[in-house]
């Protein structure tokens, strides 16, 4: 018989043991960030952490982290205006506009976006906000190599191909200081595969990061089948299930639907049996 959580009350109520817990973290940790999103609940704790650190830890800064949307509610935006021209000589702010992939809710066919994306000017929502504290593509402190760069090599023509990490690749490439930090050399990764088990390996990749366009998906597919490969071989290396390798070969048409597809037993009504 598996155990029920028991809700065990402390004794204290929720605002005294709020105080408990950010008391633990500023004796614990060296740095504390709060991230603030510009909804209630990040902005109470905001002020909370504040307060307490005025009160014990006066000399001890705060670090305020907002990553910017940029399709976000007109209130929020202004109320997060508000809130860090309020406290930006007492934090260190941190405003990110950085066009990170995002998950979309709005289309099937569209898994990801990317918000202040430099490519689209023109499709912005809004204009970039101009405050010392607002870290875009042009003044990016953050820039690191936390995934390395995929490539395959090609023997004939003896280069190394990009597969994954091309925009890494250009940051190295157009930053002088970030160049000369990691002393020229990028973090790869070599893959040895077929071209069928690359592109499975490509996908599963950006599946599991939720970020692969459904377009793209039905056009590999397809390629996959002009390679000879089945359903069951794509649905094995690339982690789908049947219906879901239907539903993107439908967005190719219906000769490639079904042309590795046996016709069904024909079959006419008769006369049954009483």
């Amino acid at each position: 018989m598996s155990e029920r959580a028991v809700r065990q009350y402390i004794g204290k109520n929720v605002y005294y043991a709020s105080q408990d817990r950010i008391r633990y973290l500023f004796e614990e940790f060296d740095n504390i960030f709060v991230s603030f999103s510009g909804g209630k609940d990040s902005g109470l704790l905001l002020n909370m952490v504040l307060d307490f650190q005025k009160r014990h830890y006066p000399d001890k800064r705060v670090g305020v982290f907002h990553q910017d949307f940029e399709a976000q509610y007109t209130v929020t935006t202004e109320y997060i205006e508000r809130t860090f021209e309020r406290i930006k000589s007492d934090v260190e702010p941190y405003w990110v506009c950085l066009p990170m992939a995002t998950r979309t809710a709005l289309s099937s066919y569209q898994m990801y976006w990317y918000p202040w994306d430099d490519t689209k000017r023109e499709a912005w929502c809004r204009p970039m906000p101009r405050h010392p504290f607002v870290i875009n593509l042009e003044n990016n402190p953050m820039t690191t190599y936390t995934m390395p760069i995929v490539c395959y090599y090609d023997e004939a023509r003896d280069v190394y191909i990009i597969v994954d990490g091309f925009h890494r690749y250009r940051v190295m490439l157009d930053y002088p200081d970030i160049r000369e930090r990691e002393g020229g050399l990028l973090p790869v990764s070599v893959i040895n595969k077929s071209l069928d088990n690359r592109m499975a390996s490509t996908i599963r990749h950006n599946r599991a990061r939720g970020a692969h366009n459904v377009d793209l998906m039905s056009n590999i597919v397809r390629e996959l089948h002009d390679l000879g490969k089945s359903d069951a071989w794509i649905a094995k290396h690339l982690g789908m299930d049947k219906d879901e390798i239907l539903r993107l070969k439908q967005l190719t048409g219906l000769t490639a639907l079904f042309r590795d597809i046996n016709f069904g037993e024909a079959w006419k009504t008769g006369e049954g049996s009483g």
